[in-house]
């Protein structure tokens, strides 16, 4: 057994019993106190505690007590007995300090239960993460916001709840740094929750998992309040993950969609000028045909016809009526 400070105790020693009890005796005070107080039936650190006097029993007479008592005490020529200054002084001090040390922890313990109650009232008004399955992904239709009050990096003593966001501010949080940094650096594609990504709570930390199958844990950050999410940006960014390579697939076949498309309407426009062409061929050569029918079944009449239509029709003086007057005459 180790050697312990009497004065500043463990709270193991409050709890000894039998022989680790007895052993711990022995070191701090010596074999015969020892005796003594195992003849007594003192088996514990609290049984002893509590006895107001642990000499008191050398004042009785009782042969059971002879051999002890010539060992911790003085023989008087009247045959009486005193104790040892030493034994008496050693006894007190290692008594009184661990009633000092029971105190200390009773009134620890006391504050502990305080706390302890303190924080389960909070917990039945604000069920906290434990409270959900292990696995419970964060939907924003959850009815209960407990806090993330056991997130931590390392596991390090949980930060107050009051201190941290809910699990739906959690989940918020995330997806707009994830929008973020996808603009920032992967402008055509845009990842979204649920469809690209999933997030739960897993052992009582911040979990992602991938579309592409692949999991990940994102560590809280007490001091700022965030999550670190650069785990999955990495993924992303710089490993074979299915999900982005799909993503990528369609854009590409999209983009290619789009130039086809164009190329098409680009190759109808003079196809519709060609028609409307040679539609307009088609009739100027049935007009031309027309006319010419016309013309072959009485030449002389077409020709008369097409050369008054031809001609303006003029109104004037003098010279006019002239001239109207033998056209008159040749007709007749």
């Amino acid at each position: 057994m180790t050697t312990i400070n009497i004065h500043s105790p463990p709270d193991e020693v409050l709890f000894y019993a039998n022989d680790s009890f007895y052993k711990f005796v022995e070191q701090c005070l010596g074999t015969d106190e020892m005796e003594l107080i195992k003849i007594q039936g003192i088996k514990n650190t609290r049984t002893l505690i509590h006895l107001p006097n642990v000499l008191d029993v050398l004042k009785v007479e009782c042969e059971a007590l002879d051999d002890i008592q010539t060992r911790v005490c003085f023989k008087l020529k009247d045959n009486t007995y005193i104790v040892k200054p030493g034994v008496v002084a050693g006894v007190e001090d290692f008594v009184e300090a661990l009633r000092a040390k029971d105190k200390e922890y009773l009134k620890k313990t006391e504050q502990q239960q305080k706390k302890s109650k303190r924080k389960t009232d909070n917990d039945k008004s604000k069920p906290s993460i434990n409270q959900a399955s292990p696995s419970q992904p964060l939907t924003a239709n959850s009815s209960a916001t407990p806090s993330l009050a056991f997130l931590s990096t390392n596991n390090s003593p949980s930060t107050p709840s009051e201190a941290l966001p809910s699990i739906n501010g959690c989940k918020q949080l995330i997806n707009e740094f994830i929008e973020k940094w996808c603009k920032s650096y992967m402008p055509d594609i845009l990842l979204h929750e649920s469809n690209d990504y999933t997030l739960f709570v897993k052992e009582s930390n911040m979990h992602l998992k991938c579309s592409c199958g692949i999991e990940m844990k994102l560590p809280f950050q007490p001091k700022t309040k965030t999550f670190q999410i650069s785990s999955f940006y990495r993924h992303v960014k710089q490993t074979n993950c299915s999900m982005i390579k799909q993503k990528q697939n369609a854009n590409q076949h999209l983009a290619t969609n789009d130039q086809t498309k164009d190329h098409d309407q680009s190759d109808i426009a003079p196809v519709v000028e060609d028609v409307d062409s040679s539609q307009t061929q088609h009739s100027n050569s049935q007009s031309l045909s027309l006319s010419s029918s016309i013309i072959c079944k009485n030449p002389r009449a077409s020709l008369k016809r097409i050369h008054k239509s031809s001609l303006p029709i003029t109104i004037t003086s003098g010279a006019g009526n002239e001239t109207s007057s033998k056209r008159s005459k040749n007709r007749q």
